[in-house]
């Protein structure tokens, strides 16, 4: 029996490990994952009824906890916001939440379209996944908007 029990708490030990080996993984990689990514078209529909295309470039820096979005579109809109967010992980260490604390909108932001969406403001809470696809890319799903991005660094 003592054999047994031994090897009971061998496995036990072992799960244990293997569960915090993999939890703190993923909590090195989403914290740590500094990226860019390039926008050619994303599509907002405005309130008006009409779907402005933007292009430009999302920066996310998960090590200080900022999204920088500058778009701009053909109709005269630019958005052009910092923001500052506190992440939550889930039990497994993935980053599943991010919650916006503080905003600065840049002078040089013009037109409604930023002011139209509720992803700016403070207080509001968005989920996110970020999946590795390669060491050099990550597809990052922030709230309803999808992106793939080139990793600057994951330490």
């Amino acid at each position: 029996m003592q054999k047994q029990n031994r090897f009971l708490i061998a496995l036990g030990l072992f799960l244990v490990a293997l569960y915090l080996g993999y939890a703190s993984r993923n909590y090195i990689m989403d914290s740590r994952t500094i990226c860019t990514a390039r926008i050619s078209e994303l599509r907002f529909p405005r309130h008006s009824g009409e779907v402005a295309t933007t292009s430009g470039f999302i920066d996310l820096d998960m090590k200080n906890e900022t999204i920088h979005f500058f778009l701009h579109s053909p109709t005269g809109d630019y958005i052009n916001r910092l923001l500052q967010f506190k992440t939550s992980y889930g039990w497994n260490g993935e980053a599943n939440a991010v919650t916006i604390v503080k905003k600065t909108k840049s002078p040089s932001e013009y037109g409604s379209l930023a002011s139209e969406y509720h992803i700016f403001d403070i207080g509001t809470r968005h989920l996110i996944n970020m999946v590795p696809v390669t060491n050099h890319v990550t597809q990052v799903n922030f709230d309803s908007i999808s992106f793939f991005c080139e990793n600057q660094e994951i330490l």
